[in-house]
């Protein structure tokens, strides 16, 4: 029959092994993360370095909250039409 120390020390073993496998996953995989976060990193700071020292200056409204309540309050009387004409 089966002996229980060979199957616990199987038990053990392959624990072992799966837990080492695993390790050896999470490395390769957090490598080739980190190899495309470098790549992406190297992208864009060429990216910026071709801007040639242009200034790019971004301009927000002040009154952009109004703006975008206008606009949402368009959109959903578009969606859901105009009670008025039936649409």
């Amino acid at each position: 029959m089966l002996e229980p120390e060979l199957i616990a020390e199987f038990a053990r073993e392959y624990q072992l092994e799966f837990n080492k496998r695993q390790r050896e996953a999470v490395r390769r995989n957090s490598e080739a993360v980190s190899a495309e976060l470098e790549r992406k990193r190297l992208d864009l700071k060429r990216e910026f370095a071709n801007v040639g020292g242009k200034d790019t200056v971004i301009q927000i409204r002040p009154d952009l909250s109004h703006v975008y309540k206008r606009r949402v309050a368009e959109l959903r009387e578009t969606l859901n039409g105009d009670p008025e004409t039936g649409g």
